[in-house]
């Protein structure tokens, strides 16, 4: 296994340490420039007016960003030209309302919910709380959503390298709407030189709590201009609208690590044909914090045929913080449930705290921390049919009156072990030596020395923002 150190401190420095790249911190808007030095290179990203329109494979037709990238010298000569499609705000689930809330993604019944498809701006981040508590540090601030957060948020962006082949071809179809004559168009059609991307999907960090596919900072322009590959990001839901745990259909955990594997499923099954043929050894997860703990979480799944290739910065599964077993996920969720009304005693969905008495121990369902086949869905009924009524903003903010088992990294809605077996066992019990599966993935892991003083901030707050 190969370390490089990256982690939460080392997000800001992502592309260098994995590719190399001039730059990291950046706006995308109609006209970027970013001087790292003035005697060095310098990258200038154009938005073109012009939007480009694609056939998915299906017959649909989404609309995209396209982006100029220019490498420019210190003497301000242009080194290099590249191209990039922008594809923004692309769903991959049925928005997870009603009583989707807590389960597991749906499959769309088309790869889009219409047959033409405006993916140009971002779309909504999932329900979460911002970080106010530092103010305006921007150490704080930056890995706030930058955009409106609701429960309609499965959704992904992709930033895809293209010939100026392809896009001169792809501009010519698109101006004789020649759509009708074709079965779809394949980047791979408009390339003498077939080339098959490499894909990269990002999964964010956020203590399970939080996170966006939104933030400026994972924009991946560059890095799918420079390098000649296929960057994708992913919402994912974080809280108790990711990890509630009831044991039953409709809050059988894990909802969130399920939105990543279906978010992969779906880019390999409607846009990898677009971009070359699907190709598995191609395919890198990459993640930071509670992203490389959800890789680790998939790794060790049975999904994870999906991908050979992890980078984990910062984080593995490898610890209590980040795994609840069954028996204890169960009473945090049920303590969320007291604190928002939804208890034996009160059938209240306002949002209001319960009564100060702990929850009935009648109303605490044993079971197992080895989960073997599927449960019955009425123990908890009662209790999924209240969580079901309450106000998201609700559910999001209480969250964080349960009591926490450590109160400098306040985890409490993490991944467990399911009966759907995407989580099969506590990862801190897993042994390689005695297991019957062969693993072929390759991993690069690491970490930053003393990234754990990032957390001191917000421990002594007053001294260092005084």
């Amino acid at each position: 296994m190969t370390f490089f150190f990256l982690g939460r401190i080392g997000n800001l420095f992502l592309y260098f340490f994995l590719l190399s790249l001039v730059c990291f911190y950046f706006k995308c808007s109609s006209s970027m420039l970013i001087d790292l030095d003035n005697s060095l290179d310098s990258i200038k990203v154009e938005l073109s007016d012009k939007k480009i329109k694609i056939k998915l494979v299906n017959g649909q037709i989404v609309f995209a960003n396209r982006k100029l990238i220019k490498q420019i010298s210190g003497t301000q000569q242009i080194i290099k030209k590249s191209l990039v499609y922008e594809f923004l705000g692309v769903p991959f689930a049925q928005p997870p309302l009603g009583d989707k809330r807590f389960q597991f993604p749906h499959n769309l019944t088309n790869a889009l919910p219409t047959n033409v498809y405006d993916a140009t701006s971002f779309r909504d981040s999932c329900m979460q709380e911002l970080d106010t508590s530092l103010g305006e540090f921007p150490g704080a601030t930056m890995w706030n959503a930058p955009d409106k957060v609701s429960e309609d948020c499965l959704y992904m962006n992709l930033w895809v390298s293209v010939t100026f082949e392809q896009d001169k071809r792809f501009r010519e179809e698109s101006e004789k709407n020649l759509y009708s004559d074709m079965d779809y168009l394949g980047f791979s059609k408009y390339n003498t030189n077939f080339r098959q991307l490499t894909s990269l999907f990002w999964i964010y960090g956020g203590s399970f709590s939080s996170g966006s596919a939104n933030l400026k900072v994972y924009d991946g322009t560059i890095m799918a201009g420079l390098e000649d590959i296929v960057v994708i990001t992913a919402n994912y839901r974080t809280g108790p609208f990711g990890f509630l745990y009831l044991n039953n259909e409709g809050a059988p955990g894990n909802a969130g690590l399920a939105d990543q594997i279906l978010a992969i499923q779906w880019f390999k099954e409607y846009y990898l044909p677009l971009f070359g043929e699907p190709n598995t050894s191609n395919m890198v997860l990459f993640g930071e914090s509670a992203g490389a703990m959800s890789i680790h979480d998939l790794l060790l799944s049975e999904k994870s045929y999906l991908f050979s290739r992890a980078i984990l910065q910062s984080s593995s599964s490898y610890s209590d913080l980040t795994y609840r077993k069954p028996s204890e996920a169960l009473k945090v969720s049920l303590r969320l449930a007291e604190l928002v009304g939804c208890n034996e005693s009160s059938s209240s969905t306002s949002g209001a705290a319960a009564a100060d008495y702990p929850f009935a121990e009648k109303s605490i369902i044993k079971i197992s921390d080895n989960l073997k086949g599927r449960p019955d869905d009425a123990p908890n009924q009662r209790v999924l049919d209240c969580l079901l009524r309450v106000d998201a903003s609700s559910l999001s903010l209480n969250q964080f009156n349960i009591e926490y088992v450590n109160k400098y990294l306040p985890m409490q809605f993490v991944p467990t072990a399911d009966y759907h077996q995407l989580v099969p066992i506590d990862p801190t019990e897993y042994y390689f030596s005695v297991t019957s599966r062969k693993f072929k993935q390759e991993i690069l892991a690491g970490i930053n020395q003393d990234e754990g003083t990032y957390f001191a901030f917000y421990e002594y707050k007053d001294i260092y923002f005084n």
